[in-house]
């Protein structure tokens, strides 16, 4: 969990808008066959933490992040790094930086976009029934809604999940050996 962004860190400057973001998930059209091949989508911070309304209906707090995506990556970690440079000559610093967890992708940002009005005639419509009318679509923004890692580390950090893992390290210890060894 060091590597967990925590909720001051924007703040405090540690990481900012405009750092640069990547995600590990898998592109769903070309997976693999046998194994699995991850597919890495790069971006960048663009918003702190707010409540977005996700398309389930309630409020997400989320950083939004711009960065090309697709469906099939929810649920994939977001890193958040930057790349060092100097000030006086521009050049980059190799090297020297740190990807920490930003948080976990849950989906794109929409919102509504307003459209023509059009009657959309269905073949074989009884006469009586009513044509559909469309006014509304949700269009992408370009962004995707990232949970913020602290609220991980707080889930994992509580109730049966806690458990469960404080039995997975005390039976790991009890089956390593004074050297080390299992």
């Amino acid at each position: 969990m060091s590597w967990f962004v925590q909720k001051n860190d924007l703040r405090e400057g540690v990481i900012g808008i405009g750092d640069e973001v990547f995600m590990i998930g898998r592109f769903m059209n070309h997976d693999g066959l046998l194994t699995n091949v991850p597919s890495v989508r790069f971006g960048h911070l663009s918003m702190g933490v707010l409540g977005i309304q996700h398309s389930a209906g309630h409020q997400q707090p989320s950083f939004a992040v711009e960065m090309l995506s697709r469906p099939g990556y929810s649920g994939s970690p977001v890193y958040v790094y930057r790349v060092p440079h100097d000030l006086e000559t521009g050049n980059i610093i190799i090297g020297n930086s740190r990807a920490r967890l930003l948080g976990i992708n849950w989906g794109f940002i929409t919102e509504k976009a307003e459209v023509r009005e059009e009657i959309a005639v269905t073949a074989g419509m009884v006469e009586d029934e009513p044509p559909n009318a469309v006014k509304y679509v949700r269009v992408n923004t370009g962004m995707n809604g990232v949970v913020p890692a602290w609220h991980l580390a707080k889930l994992l950090s509580s109730g049966p999940i806690k458990r469960e893992r404080e039995a997975i390290i005390a039976q790991e210890r009890a089956a390593t050996k004074p050297d080390g060894s299992v």
